[in-house]
């Protein structure tokens, strides 16, 4: 979409804050006992975390991101460092990210896959989870001047659970003074919202959009996910509430309590499910840049979580052009 044709709004800038990481993908026949053992086959390394995923995907839409990630200065960084560079996402300074760059390198995460098909994840953290107020304030000084360039809309920002509740939640609170309009995908930090019911209420109010799948929601609400509990809960927190359905699509559910709206998957053979989430989530981020109506962003996500399902990772998108073409 053209932000210079007559009567269309500007699109606007696209903000995604996360981690990028090493992912390792390996098959085992199955977990081994503690103090055990077990053989794996290596199947698949490379660059991963939850917000390179998000990066790469809106990049498959069309769309230019900023990048905030927490990019180290190791070998791990530098190999997420030439990814950005080779996608077009560096800055025009050459720096992968927004943030400075990290005197520790990325982390690293191990999945071990079994033959029924689950996967068990294990994670050595890197400089991905350093979103301490120092390094926030280094971001605020640079993004006024990164929006200025892209015509000085208010944002549309990613983050992530994992980041969004590391440790003081740091990130959280300067998410809480930023004037933007803010995707929050909880993913496996939910059960901490569960838990905590301050913190649960901190992070409803300041998302604009919380996007989930069912078996998150599940967690959310204690019980086992209901449509017209989570609409109750859109419109008792002023909330967005993206919900992914898997094959039976998604659902918006709006925040001022109106129509819900639900759109059909896009029916592709599914080859590989990993990082559709993450997916799906850069398909709300785009088509709310964009200012598209829910049921558009819906199909615009369910789309973009379909171009992965039907491939092999987020690594093989194909990248659109930047901002004029369709997505």
């Amino acid at each position: 979409m053209s932000s210079t044709e007559p009567g269309v709004r500007p699109e606007r800038p696209v903000l995604v804050v996360g981690s990028a990481m090493e992912d390792v993908l390996v098959t085992v026949p199955d977990l081994p006992a503690r103090g055990g053992h077990t053989w794996a086959q290596p199947v698949a390394q490379g660059n991963g975390g939850t917000g390179l995923n998000v990066l790469r995907a809106t990049a498959a839409l069309g769309c230019s991101p900023l990048s905030a990630l927490a990019v180290g200065t190791g070998p791990r960084g530098a190999r997420v460092t030439q990814e950005l560079d080779a996608l077009g996402l560096t800055l025009p300074d050459g720096a992968p990210t927004l943030l400075s760059l990290h005197p520790q390198d990325n982390g690293t995460c191990l999945t071990l896959l079994t033959p029924d098909g689950e996967r068990t994840f294990i994670t050595t953290p890197g400089c991905e989870m350093d979103w301490s107020a120092p390094r926030l304030a280094a971001l605020d000084a640079a993004l006024p001047q990164a929006l200025a360039a892209r015509g000085g809309q208010r944002p549309v920002v990613y983050a992530s659970g994992f980041q969004l509740l590391a440790v003081e939640h740091h990130l959280l609170t300067w998410l809480e003074g930023l004037e933007a309009t803010v995707v929050i995908d909880p993913g496996g930090r939910v059960s901490d919202l569960a838990a905590d019911a301050r913190l649960r209420e901190r992070v409803l109010a300041r998302a604009d959009i919380l996007a989930l799948n069912e078996e998150e929601a599940d967690a959310l609400l204690g019980a086992r996910c209901r449509p017209e509990a989570l609409a109750s809960l859109a419109a008792e927190t002023r909330t967005d509430i993206v919900l992914r359905q898997g094959a039976d699509g998604a659902t918006w559910l709006p925040a001022d309590g109106g129509r819900v709206v639900t759109e059909p998957a896009v029916a592709v053979e599914v080859v590989d499910t990993d990082g559709a989430g993450d997916a799906h989530t850069a398909g709300v981020l785009v088509g709310t840049a964009r200012h598209l109506p829910y049921d558009r962003v819906l199909c615009l996500a369910n789309r973009s979580a379909a171009r992965v399902v039907a491939g092999r990772g987020l690594q093989g998108l194909p990248v659109g052009p930047r901002p004029g073409g369709s997505g």
